[in-house]
């Protein structure tokens, strides 16, 4: 009886320790975060293209932080509850939108 105790907790401690060496999520590698239509996010490398925020309280455009690329995962695309959960993470900036053009804020 005592040896079966000694093997379930064995192999639980595997179980819960094997868990610990499972693949991590791919972060994202792009610079940016648009909002092609109202309510969904894309990643893309460069700010430019068609982006729109018609009815929606959030911007057009952020800018990924380091520490987003990192915790950002991979995903097609992104509601607009993950938005603010990146932007109070500080995974994600607005971006500042001149007359002349799109520009990172670093």
């Amino acid at each position: 009886m005592m040896k079966k105790l000694v093997l379930g907790l064995v192999l639980a401690a595997v179980a819960v320790g094997g868990s610990a060496f499972t693949t991590p999520k791919k972060s994202i590698v792009e610079n940016f975060l648009i909002q092609p239509l109202t309510g969904i996010f894309l990643r893309v490398t460069t700010a430019n293209g068609g982006c729109i925020n018609l009815l929606s309280t959030l911007q057009c455009r952020y800018a990924v932080t380091s520490a987003g690329r990192l915790y950002i995962p991979a995903q097609a695309w992104y509601t607009n509850e993950d938005i603010i959960s990146f932007l109070n993470a500080g995974y994600i900036e607005e971006m500042q939108v001149t007359a002349n053009g799109i520009y990172l804020i670093i």
